[in-house]
């Protein structure tokens, strides 16, 4: 069965991670066209630098393999925080595996996007956050973790209200400090401060980085969704219930360390989807941040289920649907 295969520790599921990313974003390299898209200077500026590179080298398909490698690199990365932290009780490679599939699953997402690269420093943030546990001196760690949600927000602007995520640790971790909630302000706004330096020396006015900031905090891509995308979010929605209430049904036989970390991974989790009813300009690629909290949570979920045929149909039915959605 799918559930069973993939939930193990099998070299060759490990492989076949790149394969199937390659596999999902298959379309979009089969209609490639001769030039890459028009550039775009209005983009956040960390993904303008990109974006003009990848434009002036006439490449139109090096966005797309840059694209499926930083999905690649993330789904190892999740591996790699589950074996260091011991975050599902399995260990498996399922995680990666729903990570792949979650963030895959959309059609308008097998493009370069900047939340791609804003999604890998809101991982290493989150891992800066699970490396201050047990430190006497983390004052570090959560400057650490601000720092980088600043700069994954230069990437695409949205991802800045992910402080609140810093701050759930913090007050989750370390509740009775005050000093951590003042540095991790002073780190959010230190990649701003620097760049608007930048911006002053070369431009002499800070008019266009505001106008840029201000055009993304405002301004989005529309997305048309089919019916069967929707079947698929609600699929997922069913399947979050199920996660969370799974753990908190068990919570008082978690140990504390546990409950910690799943407050946030619970942050994490809420925050993309509220972005995605209440901020106008935030659209369907908050499925790719979403990914990264369920990737652990519906792991935990479907390997522990005590019915485990409940489990096994469940991601049949995410994979068919996904598969479904790519042959639309």
């Amino acid at each position: 069965m799918l559930l069973r295969f993939f939930n193990s520790k099998q070299v060759f599921v490990l492989v076949l991670i790149p394969v199937l990313v390659t596999l999902l974003w298959l379309h979009s390299f089969l209609s490639i066209t001769s030039v890459p898209n028009s550039y775009d200077a209005s983009n956040m500026p960390l993904y303008n630098f990109f974006d003009k590179i990848f434009y002036t080298t006439g490449l139109a398909f090096l966005p797309l393999l840059v694209g499926v490698f930083l999905i690649v690199l993330q789904a190892f990365f999740i591996l790699r925080l589950d074996s260091r932290y011991k975050i599902t009780e399995t260990r498996s490679y399922l995680p990666a595996v729903i990570f792949v599939l979650i963030s895959g699953s959309f059609l308008q997402l097998h493009v370069l996007h900047p939340i791609l690269f804003a999604n890998l420093f809101l991982m290493l943030a989150f891992e800066r956050l699970l490396a201050s546990v047990h430190k006497e001196h983390y004052f570090s760690y959560f400057f650490d973790a601000a720092f980088l949600v600043a700069v994954a927000s230069l990437f695409y602007i949205h991802v800045i209200y992910f402080i609140f995520v810093v701050w759930v640790a913090l007050f989750t971790l370390h509740p009775l400090k005050w000093r951590p909630w003042i540095i991790s302000i002073l780190a959010l706004l230190t990649p701003f401060a620097l760049l608007a330096g930048y911006f002053y020396l070369k431009e002499g006015s800070l008019l266009g980085l505001g106008f840029t900031i201000f055009f993304n905090m405002l301004f989005g891509s529309e997305q048309h969704m089919s019916l069967l995308y929707y079947l698929f979010l609600g699929f997922l929605a069913l399947l979050a219930f199920f996660s969370v209430y799974g753990f908190l049904n068990n919570f008082l036989s978690k140990s504390i360390l546990s409950r910690k970390y799943f407050a946030m991974f619970l942050a994490q989790l809420i925050l993309p989807v509220l972005l995605y009813f209440l901020v106008s300009a935030a659209s369907i690629e908050m499925l790719v941040i979403f990914a990264f909290p369920a990737a652990y949570l519906f792991s935990s979920f479907l390997s522990t289920i005590r019915i485990y045929w409940i489990g096994e149909l469940a991601f049949a039915i995410l994979f068919l649907l996904i598969g479904a959605i790519q042959f639309m």
